[in-house]
């Protein structure tokens, strides 16, 4: 069962215990990395899973959906109580030397949009934004990476003014994610990091149709610079 399956008021989402953000041993694996590593490679803190994904692992999805469209009182703290511990998380890696923070949270399916646009910016926006900000504050030259699934183009604008520099993995075959259109909307806001399909083309592909699709993804997304190429959901 999920642990906040019963949840309805702010006092819930208070009473709810997250793990400590500073239990002995967390940061362990990430310190011998960054000591490692730091001075030939983009390190890359993550805590993905952030916010909305992290909520409805609590909570459930379908419940939390619901709520979200009621307004029901816990949805926010809920929020807020996700943001405030992976919020904690970055900023420990940011202070350990990370170059970036990978946040992560699905906002789209196949088709659309898990939730109205409005939603997203009256329910979560304004959470994602103080996140980057904080991390921002605490380094300003730390990037600010989304990976979000699924047709999210219309929401994108307000990803940018939320802080992030990099998108991922910029779905392919879903509406509003031509790789023309993507470039022509977003190419000056984003860094692209993705793109190549894994669902069909990758496993069931011939050899010249990925290597089609590898040349004009790069050709169209990566056209004066700002494109990672990888395998995309």
């Amino acid at each position: 069962e999920y642990p906040l399956a019963h949840a309805e008021t702010k006092a819930d989402i208070d009473n709810f215990s997250f793990p400590e953000p500073y239990a002995p041993g967390r940061f362990r694996d990430a310190e011998a990395l960054i000591a490692k590593y730091k001075n030939d490679y983009f390190i890359i803190g993550d805590i993905e899973v952030t916010v909305f994904s992290l909520g409805h692992q609590l909570a459930g999805m379908e419940k939390l959906l619901i709520d979200m469209m009621l307004e029901t009182e816990y949805v926010i703290p809920l929020f807020e109580a996700c943001s405030e511990y992976q919020t904690k998380i970055g900023l420990e890696l940011i202070k350990r030397g990370v170059d970036a923070i990978w946040f992560g949270d699905d906002f789209g399916t196949q088709l659309s949009l898990i939730i109205p646009p409005e939603t997203f910016r009256t329910q979560l926006k304004p959470i994602y934004k103080k996140m980057v900000d904080a991390f921002k504050q605490a380094n300003p030259n730390i990037i600010p990476i989304l990976h979000c699934d699924g047709a999210v183009a219309e929401l994108l604008d307000d990803i940018k003014e939320i802080g992030f520099e990099v998108f991922n993995p910029v779905q392919p075959g879903v509406p509003g994610h031509l790789p023309q259109d993507m470039k022509n909307r977003f190419g000056e806001k984003f860094a692209f990091w993705g793109a190549i399909d894994q669902q069909d083309l990758l496993p069931n592909g011939t050899d010249e149709a990925l290597e089609n699709d590898i040349i004009e993804k790069i050709s169209i997304l990566g056209k004066n610079g700002g494109y990672m190429i990888a395998p995309a959901p």
